[in-house]
C-alpha cells in the first residue's frame, strides 16, 4: 500500500511588541491516522507562550495530553473515538499555538519549528488489522516576524522564470530606514550563504532568512 506524505505546518505572521499571535498547525494527507506525537520549539526569550488552543479539527478526548515548557511543547495524541483511525480534510487545523511578541534584540524573524525525533504517528494498513509506522512525513516550520524599533525596514521581493527545462527563483530584499549602507547575510538550506542584497539562480526548497545591518549595527 502507497502511503502519501502526511504533512504539518506551521503558520506565519507579523507582530510587533506586545502583540498576541495565534499560529495554526495544519495538515495535509491525514488520512486514517491512529496516533500522533509531535515536538515543537521557539526562542522562548522572543515568544512567550500563553495558551494552546484545542477546539479544532482533532477531537478532544482521554487520549489527548500536551506537555509545555516556556520553549517548548509535546503533544500527543490516540483516536480513542476512532477505532478505524481519523481523517482530516486538506489544511485542517489540529491546534493553534499562542505567543505573546517580547522586546528581545532588535526584531526579526522567530521560527516555531518541529523536531522530528518525536515524531509518531500510526495509519492502519490495508488489511486493517496492524497499524505500522508513518515513513512518509514532512515538517513545514513557521514563526512570527517582530518589527523592531531601529526603523529598518525589510521587504522581500520574489521572482522566477520558467523556460525549456529550466527554472530560475530569486529573492531580492528591498531596504529602506536605518543610515545606509547596509550589510546583508542570507542563510538558506544545506549552509546556503550570500551576503549579496539578491539571491539568484534558487534550485533548493525551503526557508531562507536575511538579516539586514545598516553602518550604525542595527539590526533587522
Amino acid at each position: 500500500q502507497i502511503i502519501p506524505i502526511v504533512e504539518f505546518e506551521v503558520g506565519r505572521q507579523t507582530a510587533n511588541v506586545g502583540d498576541t499571535i495565534c499560529l495554526p498547525v495544519t495538515v495535509q494527507n491525514f488520512q486514517d491516522v491512529l496516533g500522533i506525537g509531535l515536538e515543537m520549539r521557539w526562542n522562548a526569550d522572543a515568544l512567550r507562550l500563553i495558551e494552546v488552543q484545542t477546539d479544532f479539527a482533532i477531537p478532544d478526548n482521554p487520549g489527548t495530553n500536551f506537555g509545555i515548557t516556556d520553549s517548548d511543547l509535546k503533544w500527543s495524541w490516540i483516536s480513542s473515538g476512532f477505532p478505524d483511525g481519523l481523517t482530516l480534510e486538506p489544511n485542517d487545523t489540529i491546534f493553534q499555538v499562542c505567543f505573546v511578541a517580547q522586546n528581545f534584540g532588535a526584531g526579526g524573524f522567530y521560527s516555531v519549528s518541529f523536531d522530528a525525533t518525536f515524531l509518531i504517528p500510526e495509519v492502519i494498513l490495508e488489511d486493517q488489522i496492524h497499524p505500522a509506522p508513518i515513513a512518509n512525513y514532512n515538517f513545514i516550520p513557521g514563526g512570527i516576524f517582530i518589527n523592531g524599533n531601529n526603523g529598518i525596514t525589510v521587504t522581500p521581493a520574489f521572482n522566477f522564470s520558467l523556460g525549456c527545462n529550466t527554472y530560475n527563483a530569486g529573492i531580492e530584499a528591498e531596504v529602506s530606514g536605518g543610515v545606509p549602507p547596509y550589510r546583508y547575510t542570507w542563510l538558506g538550506p544545506q549552509s546556503i550563504f550570500s551576503n549579496a542584497s539578491r539571491l539568484s539562480n534558487i534550485t533548493r526548497e525551503g526557508i531562507y532568512n536575511l538579516t539586514v545591518i545598516d553602518s550604525e549595527d542595527n539590526v533587522a
